[in-house]
Formats: structure tokens, C-alpha cells, sequence
């Protein structure tokens, strides 16, 4: 409540009563959740209810903010503009939808039979082996995105190679950032050669994103430290780490945007145009637009392009491949230019309110089943699961700003699969377990 009354306060100070409602209507749904459900509900940082339903607050909020001086800003893949009038309804879309998850995750929890008890966090033992496994999947991801871009990464013209690849390299490289957080995780527990290996695998991470100009580059200190500070949970200094982690990261942001605006792109161009690099030349206007790019997206989506199919919806909710689903045959139809699709969330408001709303609740009570998983991993022990949970909301909530519905809807689909896989393989070895039991003689 605190939180509500400082950003109607902000919003009054910058803006009219007709700016300040959709504010304060992005946090309402927020509190109904604390009011409500709170107690029900994992840790915030771990819940993929609160997850998403923060980030969309947040991106209103900011969107409302924000919008009206950085409109022709550069930074982004397509320079947009937005009318005040647009901003307030695309707020407003921000805040419907974000009621529409609260009330689907909220409807959903109490749907539950007795609520058991919200376990702590608490990060796995791991032995040397368990911690030698982890070192060595952590340089898979690299190596998908490595053997299939080959010498491109060296040396190339285009600089978005990633839309020509295959979907197996976008999901490696989504991965990658979560191999650095491994590798500083393990940087923290390990001593010597190991030590030394876990860096050396983060460096390579940010040697190629910083020849792809990828903004993951940026984010590599951040996952870097986040991972170092739990190796040192009942340590002092952890949140100077991530603090640390978070300064490297807005340092290092202005250089994958300055590096895609060169004639030539790949490794050894890269380096060679550092030279002409400069603090002082960066349009620090266009690295803000550059993080809040999702609210003009959505709201060109939802206001400003033609009206889209109703039937598209349910190509585009299909769980089917994409040629059996007809994907591909509308994909054109679903881009604002070559290199910018439509958001998902703004997809949502261009079909109608009907659609937000419905697909709202759909999702709202599909994460608050999540969210009951997270817990369940939690009581067994298994805080590896509860993060990957939670990874894949996060994953959620920002590519509903940026990317489709359909991919949105897939991160969703594939994270529910996940969990089932997972419980499948567990119920397995209890099993064998069991019947190994059974069997022993005597």
C-alpha cells in the first residue's frame, strides 16, 4: 500500500487525474494478491504469480512515465511514437491484463484444498561430482550456438543471424544466461582448476554475445554475480556482489547498441570498432528506450495496426508445431517491421477485451498451479526445480512485452511439460527404488 500511494504520488506530480488511475490501476491487482492470497503464495522472488503480475505493473507504470519523452527515440529495432492518448490506453491494457491474472491465479489458489505450509529456500548440497556435472551442461549452451552459427560469429554483414537460425539456437542462447549464473555459483564453491574453468566458461558467454552485439552481454555480469552471491549465502558482502554485478551492467549496455549501428558485424569487426568507442558519445536516451521498448511495442500492436483475425487467436494458441498449426502461413501478417514482431500482450488488445480478459485467467490459474509446484519441489528438497519454475516466468513476463503470443504460449506450454517430466522421472525412481526393496533377499 505504501508502494500505491508513492506512485500515485509520482504520477500526480507528473501528470493529470486522467494519468494517474491507470497507475494506480497497474497495482491494484498487485495488492489483491497481497490482500488476498499472500499467505498462499510462495516467497515473491521465487512465486511465478507475483512474478509476472509485478513486471507487467512495472511495465506499465514505467511505460506511463516515460513514454512521452522517449518517443523517436532510437535504441530499438523500429523507432515508434505514441500519442498521450495511446499511452493511457495502452496503460490501461497493462492494468486489464494484469487484473486478469490476479483474478485467474487468485480464483485458482482458493480453489485449493487446505494450504499447506510456504517452505524457506534453501540451495542443494552438491558434492564434487554433482558440482563437476553442472560445470561441464554448463558449456552445452554454447556449444548448440557455436556449431550453429560456425563462422558467422567470426565475421558477417547482417547483424540479427539469430532470425535465419533454428529455434534450438534461441532457446541456447536463452539457456546461456542461465550457464553464467551456474558458472558464478560454482566459481563461489570451487577452488583451483575448477575455479579457474567456471570463469573461463563465462568469458567465452560474453566473448559471444558481444560478437552477436547481443544486449545478453550485459546481463552476463549480473548472472554472473547473482550466482556467486548464493555460494556465499550466510556470508557478509553478497549484496555488494549482485550490486557490483548490476553498475558492470549499465556500463557495458551502451556498447552491444552501438555496435549494431556498424557496417560489419561478428568477433573480429567487434573488436576492431571498440576503438572508436566513447562514453561520451552515447546516446544514453536511446539505452533507456532501448529497456523500455516493450510499452510503444504493445501499444502500436493493440492501437495502430490493422485490426487482426479473431481466428488467428487460435493459430496462434495452437500447442500443435507451427506447419501443422498454420503459423507460418500468418507470421508476416504479425510483425511491425522485418526485425520487430508484434507483442503478445498488444496482440491480446487488438483482438479485444474478451481476449485479455479470457486469456488473463487462463494464464493467472496456469501459474498459480506453477506456483503450487515451486512449493512442492521446495518441501522435497529439489530448489533447483523451484528456480527453473521461476526462470521460465521471468522468461514469461518480458517476452509478452517484446515477442508473440505464440511464443509466449510455448514458454508456457514447454515450462508445464517440464514439471510433468520431471514428477514422471521422480515417480520412476521411487518405484525402482521401491521394488529393488521388495526384492532384496531376506
Amino acid at each position: 500500500m505504501v508502494a500505491l500511494a508513492v506512485l500515485a504520488g509520482i504520477g500526480i506530480g507528473t501528470g493529470t487525474a486522467e494519468r494517474v488511475l491507470p497507475l494506480i490501476a497497474c497495482w491494484l491487482p498487485v495488492v489483491l494478491l497481497g490482500v488476498v492470497v499472500r499467505r498462499r503464495l510462495q516467497t515473491p522472488t521465487l512465486s511465478p504469480v507475483w512474478i509476472v503480475v509485478v513486471v507487467f505493473a512495472l511495465g506499465g507504470s514505467l511505460g506511463l512515465m516515460l513514454q512521452g519523452q522517449l518517443n523517436g527515440a532510437l535504441g530499438g529495432g523500429i523507432v515508434l511514437s505514441l500519442t498521450e492518448s495511446d499511452i493511457i490506453r495502452t496503460t490501461w491494457l497493462y492494468a486489464a491484463f494484469c487484473g486478469s491474472l490476479a483474478v485467474g491465479a487468485a480464483v485458482a489458489v482458493l480453489a485449493r484444498s487446505r494450504p499447506k505450509p510456504v517452505p524457506r529456500f534453501r540451495l542443494p548440497t552438491m558434492n564434487s561430482r554433482m558440482r563437476l556435472a553442472c560445470l561441464v551442461l554448463s558449456v552445452l549452451p554454447v556449444l548448440v550456438v557455436v556449431v550453429g552459427l560456425g563462422v558467422q560469429l567470426i565475421s558477417r554483414i547482417q547483424y540479427l543471424v539469430i532470425m535465419e537460425g533454428t529455434s534450438l539456437i534461441a532457446v541456447a542462447i536463452k539457456m546461456g544466461l542461465g550457464a553464467v549464473a551456474v558458472c558464478g555459483y560454482l566459481y563461489g564453491l570451487e577452488h583451483g582448476v575448477r575455479r579457474a574453468f567456471a570463469a573461463v566458461i563465462a568469458v567465452v558467454y560474453f566473448a559471444l554475445f558481444f560478437a552477436m552485439a547481443s544486449r545478453h552481454m550485459a546481463l552476463v555480469p549480473i548472472g554472473f554475480a547473482v550466482g556467486l552471491s548464493a555460494a556465499q549465502i550466510g556470508r557478509k558482502g553478497r549484496t555488494r556482489i549482485v550490486l557490483v554485478g548490476l553498475v558492470a551492467a549499465l556500463l557495458l549496455l551502451p556498447i552491444p547498441l552501438y555496435l549494431r549501428d556498424q557496417p560489419s558485424h561478428g568477433l573480429v569487426p567487434h573488436l576492431s570498432y571498440m576503438s572508436s568507442f566513447s562514453y561520451g558519445l552515447v546516446d544514453w536516451r536511446a539505452m533507456l528506450n532501448n529497456l523500455t521498448i516493450g510499452f510503444p511495442v504493445v501499444g502500436k500492436t493493440a492501437f495502430e495496426v490493422p485490426h487482426l483475425p479473431l481466428r488467428y487467436i487460435w493459430i496462434e494458441l495452437n500447442p500443435l508445431l507451427g506447419t501443422m498449426a498454420g503459423w507460418y502461413q500468418i507470421m508476416p501478417q504479425t510483425m511491425l517491421n522485418t526485425w520487430t514482431p508484434y507483442s503478445a500482450l498488444g496482440e491480446l488488445g487488438n483482438y479485444g477485451p474478451l481476449p485479455v480478459f479470457l486469456v488473463g485467467l487462463g494464464m493467472g490459474a496456469v501459474l498459480a498451479h506453477l506456483d503450487r509446484r515451486v512449493g512442492v519441489y521446495l518441501r522435497q528438497g529439489r530448489s533447483l526445480f523451484s528456480v527453473a519454475i521461476s526462470g521460465c516466468a521471468v522468461l514469461l513476463a518480458v517476452t509478452m512485452l517484446q515477442y508473440g503470443l505464440r511464443i509466449s504460449v510455448r514458454i508456457l506450454l514447454y515450462t508445464v511439460l517440464m514439471d510433468l517430466a520431471t514428477r514422471f522421472i521422480f515417480r520412476r525412481s521411487l518405484e525402482g527404488g521401491a521394488s529393488a526393496g521388495l526384492n532384496r533377499p531376506g
